[in-house]
């Protein structure tokens, strides 16, 4: 059964004089359903939600086509009923007094005797009342008026995300002023002297929390019912005398002098809104015991899970949680560690104390609160109720993303019509800079991975070890972890205390004629700088398959990771590293060498050969057989140069066809690497990106090398260097070394290819 939403609306506030009995009636029953809520044909509408639909004041447009915004009341939608009943659950909500057979107290759940538990959980006749979830109790319409509200359940917090221009921040102004003009108060009791409360509002750049502040003081300021007689203003019985302020880092107070015979006193409740800045102060809230906190625009703010975690005790009293936070975000508003934080709390919201919500959009367990586009289309999507038809503006998103794509400048588009009208949840955390890496395509194949789980039959956590009878693969051999023992790192950010990491195989070694073919497959490595435990990098090794065989065995495929911070540190890293190398046909390992140890790891255990040398071409327009025989292994990342360079050669792989209809990044099976991808910026610590960008090089530097052999000078076989790489104390394996740099070695004077380089020739044709 449908209920009119004009049934629980107010349509008009009639000016009764403020001495007579009518004036007094109505105002206290307006008041009562403010703090107990109001119920109509058997659904219960929670008491903020009654404020904000009949008492607050936004500003809006008059109709979808306005250029024009004016005061007015907000409309009572269907995301107003899903915002505030859950921000009621939130505050400990837990059933209603007059209902004898159902209750949402979370002692029912817990095997407790009769006698241990609240006169709420045990009906008249003296048994257990049955439990129901309190998001499904408080949304269904019941039999009758089951009377006030409880909240003897513990306070939860609350995830509230979305596209942008849903008016969460006015529903939450709307929450700020309700919570402060009323005291927090959930019983009526005329006459009574409420308490105070303490809320905070903050966020990581203070002109976000200005803008929600600022539509919460236009709704106390403008609270309706004053009313002027005669020349005598007679306030709004809802209205607040108040002192101070709510700009940055200054507090508003109920509090006004009142004079008492010869005397002024102070009065009023002294509940309070105290504006924080969080930018250099994670500890700004400190100090309180508040009922409710605000983290405005959480993808913004790059130290929230900082701030967080130095506010909990705010919301805790005698070791129970009385206060609620709410984290507000917004698709489009994430940018670098904020980007992160945000997905953190999103994700895991039980580890956060926040109320969850199953996924029922990408199957990833349970959420924070997310409100698709989807309710933000305006009215021709919605009913005469203010329901939305979700089928319909699906389509319709559906429709303006397909017309983005036939569009000039279609990528970037894209992305920013995605960001800003996510229709899933995963589409809120791409960067409206997602220009860098293909973050819309990344953000597919995760989704994609994990809505039927496919990565649980790709990946195979494995152990590598030397074993002489595994000589078609250089003496490694493997052992599948069947018994789960191994921890591979998965996730990303990863906030696990354990970092060992595991090898994760996702297709294993190729055989052409019985062995692994040389130069079928290439390695980067991505070092931290050094062992120390309190590091936040993490080491990250990826093996891809080149297009060398590309007939035999397929290319451009990554086929194993690594990624962890081992607790017997670097030299286990090199130990993985070394083992990965032998085992896919001595791939060629091209590192990060400003930090980390790989070069003297390897040349104390004689296989330098195994490490490539620096790729200077690929940085330049210069002839490789025009340079320096100077030997460098690895390349630099110090500076932005090169680090771009990087990321452009990255971002082409990613994107490049493969003939079949699919692009490589379609073929990546490491779901934290692909969210690495769709969150990437170079400000932030984007281990597994750096480490592919290797392997990416050495793909490159491949192809250059193929391209430069068309164009050989005429090969010499001058021996003048040839000490250097026939040297036992520097590579044991020298019958078979491999240069592939653009370093390759060449003799100064006569300009021409060494015997070198004729192997690296040979290697091609």
């Amino acid at each position: 059964m449908i209920i009119s939403q004009s049934n629980f609306i107010e349509e008009h506030i009639p000016e009764y004089h403020p001495a007579t009995t009518l004036y007094k009636d109505y105002w206290r029953e307006q008041i009562r359903r403010n703090i107990e809520g109001y119920w109509q044909s058997g659904y219960w509408m929670p008491p903020k939600l009654y404020f904000y639909a009949n008492f607050a004041t936004i500003k809006k447009k008059i109709n979808d086509n306005s250029k024009v915004q004016s005061f007015g009341r907000p409309l009572l939608r269907d995301i107003e009923w899903i915002v505030f009943r859950d921000i009621t659950v939130a505050r400990g909500f837990s059933g209603f007094e007059l209902d004898d057979t159902y209750s949402c107290n979370e002692l029912l759940l817990e095997e407790l005797p009769l006698e241990q538990l609240p006169p709420s959980c045990i009906n008249s006749q003296g048994r257990r009342k049955i439990y129901e979830d309190p998001l499904y109790y408080i949304s269904k319409q019941h039999a009758s008026n089951l009377g006030k509200a409880l909240y003897e359940n513990e306070a939860s917090n609350y995830i509230l995300m979305g596209a942008r221009g849903f008016g969460k921040s006015y529903m939450v102004g709307g929450v700020i002023a309700h919570e402060f003009l009323f005291d927090g108060m959930m019983e009526y009791i005329p006459g009574q002297k409420p308490d105070s409360v303490d809320i905070v509002v903050g966020a990581g750049h203070s002109n976000f929390s200005t803008d929600l502040l600022t539509k919460a003081k236009i709704m106390m300021d403008r609270v309706p019912g004053q009313q002027e007689i005669l020349g005598t203003i007679y306030p709004s019985p809802l209205s607040k005398k108040t002192m101070g302020s709510l700009t940055p880092s200054s507090i508003l107070k109920a509090l006004y002098k009142k004079r008492i015979g010869s005397r002024w006193q102070d009065a009023g409740s002294l509940s309070t809104i105290k504006h924080v800045s969080y930018a250099d102060n994670p500890f700004a809230a400190q100090g309180g015991r508040n009922s409710i906190m605000i983290y405005e625009e959480v993808g913004m703010h790059s130290n929230v899970l900082e701030c967080f975690d130095a506010s909990v005790e705010n919301m805790r009293l005698n070791g129970r949680k009385f206060g609620t936070a709410i984290f507000l975000g917004t698709g489009g508003d994430m940018e670098g560690g904020g980007t992160i934080g945000a997905k953190e709390i999103f994700y895991n919201p039980g580890k956060y104390d926040a109320l969850r919500f199953e996924d029922t959009y990408e199957k990833k367990g349970h959420i924070g609160r997310f409100i698709p586009a989807t309710y933000n289309l305006g009215s021709l999507y919605r009913d005469d109720n203010n329901i939305t038809d979700l089928q319909k503006a699906v389509e319709e998103l559906l429709r303006r993303r397909k017309a983005k794509e036939n569009k000039k400048g279609s990528e970037s588009a894209l992305t920013k019509e995605i960001v800003n009208n996510p229709i899933n949840p995963s589409e809120m955390f791409l960067a409206e800079n997602a220009a860098l890496l293909p973050a819309a395509e990344a953000a597919r194949r995760l989704q994609e991975l994990e809505a039927d789980r496919s990565y649980n039959l790709i990946e195979k956590v494995v152990e590598l070890y030397f074993d002489p009878d595994a000589r078609d693969t250089n003496n490694v051999n493997y052992k599948i972890d069947s018994a789960g023992k191994l921890k591979p790192i998965t996730q990303f950010p990863h906030k696990d205390k354990d970092r060992e990491g595991a090898i994760i195989i996702y297709e294993f070694p190729a055989m052409v004629n019985g062995k692994v073919p040389e130069g079928a497959y290439v390695i980067g490595h991505d070092p931290y700088k050094d062992d120390n435990e309190r590091g936040d990098s993490l080491a990250s090794i990826y093996v891809v398959k080149s297009a060398k065989y590309f007939n035999d065995i397929g290319h451009d495929e990554i086929v194993a990771e690594y990624v962890g911070r081992p607790y017997d540190g670097m030299n286990k890293v090199n130990e993985v590293l070394l083992k990965l190398s032998l085992f896919y046909g001595e791939a060629k390992i091209y590192f990060e060498n400003a930090v980390g140890n790989t070069k003297d790891y390897f040349e104390r255990i004689k296989r330098l050969d195994l490490l490539a040398t620096k790729p200077t071409a690929l940085f330049t327009t210069t002839a490789s057989y025009a340079r320096s025989p100077t030997i460098e292994y690895g390349y630099p990342m110090s500076n932005q140069f090169i680090k771009r360079k990087g990321i452009s050669y990255l971002r082409d792989w990613l994107l490049q066809e493969r003939g079949d209809g699919k692009r490589n990044i379609d073929l990546i099976n490491s779901r934290a690497l692909l969210q690495e991808i769709a969150y990437f910026t170079y400000e932030g610590n984007f281990d597994r990106v750096m480490g592919l960008m290797g392997a990416i090089f050495g793909l490159a530097q491949m192809t250059r090398n193929m391209e430069e052999s068309l164009h050989m000078p005429k090969k010499d076989t001058s021996p003048n260097l040839d000490f250097i790489f026939n040297n036992k104390k520097l590579f044991r394996n020298v019958a078979t070394n491999f240069f592939s740099s653009t370093e390759d070695v060449v003799v100064p004077e006569t300009q021409k290819w060494t015997s070198v380089g004729q192997r690296h020739y040979r290697l091609y044709n």
